[in-house]
């Protein structure tokens, strides 16, 4: 990300806000099974806001906040790390490793699913280098100049605000690429972080039993969506009308994979078939509730991906405990290798590394620092 220091501006506020709530209200025991003492407990409270300090310095997010997301084990190596009668570097070396392990039967993503998650990344990527103009003409650096991306047409980039996105077809018609930019500005991360959830606004498809359920989203992401909803679903039908055969990826990392996540749940029920729909993004936060999640796993899209970077703080918030709930499909990278999850929220993958959790590994991808957002 190119302005951690406007994260770390926004997300002192979103501390102190969630300290008040998280103070006042009891953590659902129903969302996440974290013991009560860990929510009520002022020295397990001051050993999650010292640790934080310790794996993402220079940054003003309170940890304490995610007390209620933790599991026992989890509360429990926190304890006995913060516990030790030794230096700060020690401490950080055993917090950035706790509970980082090769997930137990979970198989090693490869071939083609491998191949599209790197090839995906590479756009994610591309949308934050450049002007409107260069993104248009493709000749935005080293994305642009990657092999797997040299065979794009840009069809149309859409600003309005902060809101940047661009429809593209790679590789002789075969895929459309639907893409989002992640958060570079402080208004971006005001919206990034209002945690409230709201009604989903948009039209639901046709599944059994869903008309009844209570969808609901976050209100910053469908604002930034909004900038360039219309504009992007026309874009889109014409697209996909043109090129009938071809695939349509949505991309994007951080802020720009929540949003789209809500475009590609959206542009499946409005304009094109979901058969045709592959969502596949990056480091994104939690973009709605548990019905959410089960919208978007019923409606037959073509594939949900959702990559995970070792212990990335940001796929950790908004909280569960806020009512929060990721879609399906992780697919979480440790050591080099991507492993696929099982559920929305598999202990075995990123979850389990709450709440070791850093910001510094927020622009990572496979190991590779900076990548999104840093250096084009």
């Amino acid at each position: 990300m190119k302005c951690p220091s406007l994260f770390a501006l926004i997300v002192l506020i979103l501390g102190a806000i969630l300290g008040g709530i998280h103070g006042a209200a009891a953590i659902p025991a129903t969302v996440h099974p974290a013991t009560s003492a860990n929510a009520t407990n002022q020295q397990f409270e001051q050993d999650l806001t010292a640790a934080g300090k310790l794996l993402s310095p220079g940054l003003d997010f309170d940890y304490a906040s995610l007390a209620g997301d933790l599991w026992p084990a989890q509360a429990k190596t926190l304890r006995d790390i913060m516990g030790l009668d030794t230096s700060d570097e020690a401490k950080t070396a055993r917090l950035e490793t706790a509970h980082a392990k090769v997930p137990a039967n979970r198989p090693v993503v490869t071939g083609a699913p491998l191949a599209a998650i790197k090839t995906t990344a590479v756009y994610a990527a591309a949308i934050y280098c450049g002007t409107a103009d260069v993104l248009s003409a493709w000749r935005c650096g080293r994305y642009c100049n990657d092999p797997a991306s040299r065979d794009t047409t840009v069809v149309r980039v859409l600003e309005s605000g902060d809101t940047r996105a661009f429809v593209a077809v790679r590789g002789g018609a075969r895929e459309i690429i639907v893409v989002f930019r992640g958060s570079v500005t402080a208004d971006n991360w005001l919206k990034d972080f209002d945690f409230v959830l709201v009604a989903y606004p948009y039209a639901r498809p046709p599944a059994a039993g869903l008309a009844a359920r209570d969808v609901r989203v976050h209100r910053g992401f469908v604002q930034v969506y909004e900038a360039v909803r219309h504009d992007l679903l026309a874009t889109i039908a014409v697209t996909a009308q043109r090129y009938p055969h071809a695939t349509i990826i949505f991309t994007g990392h951080s802020l720009g994979a929540a949003v789209t996540t809500l475009a590609a749940a959206d542009a499946a029920t409005a304009v094109v078939s979901p058969s045709r729909v592959h969502l596949l993004n990056f480091a994104s936060p939690r973009v709605g509730n548990a019905d959410f999640s089960a919208m978007v796993g019923t409606m037959g899209m073509v594939a949900v991906d959702r990559f995970t970077e070792g212990n990335d703080l940001v796929p950790h918030v908004p909280l569960m405990a806020f009512g929060y709930w990721h879609v399906a499909g992780e697919k979480y990278a440790y050591m080099g290798q991507i492993y696929a999850c099982v559920g929305s929220e598999d202990q075995e993958c990123s979850d389990g590394r709450v709440p070791f959790l850093s910001y510094d590994v927020h622009s990572s991808f496979l190991g590779q620092r900076g990548y999104f957002g840093d250096v084009c």
